[in-house]
């Protein structure tokens, strides 16, 4: 699955049966792509979808469990909750 961030930001998430999930950054408008990669899962992700203001990215993965993530202050991505199933 593929999400575009929201927010206005030039963010967009992917995922699929390869377990990863991707952030694509985009820093300045017709500039390249950067790619970083989220913490690795036991499961196959099938979605993601981002929260109305692009801070918080849902992935639900192939056991119905579906994880929370927030950026820190350190640039990384963290989970926050996970809501089963």
């Amino acid at each position: 699955g593929v999400a575009p961030g929201g927010g206005g930001g030039s963010v967009v998430a992917s995922c699929g049966e390869d377990k990863a999930v991707r952030l694509w950054c985009q820093a300045a408008p017709r500039g390249p792509w950067s790619c970083k990669k989220l913490p690795p899962s036991d499961l196959v992700t099938w979605r993601v979808s981002w929260s109305v203001d692009g801070s918080v990215l849902a992935t639900a993965a192939a056991d119905g469990a579906t994880q929370l993530w927030k950026e820190g202050m350190d640039g990384e991505w963290k989970p926050t909750q996970t809501l089963p199933a």
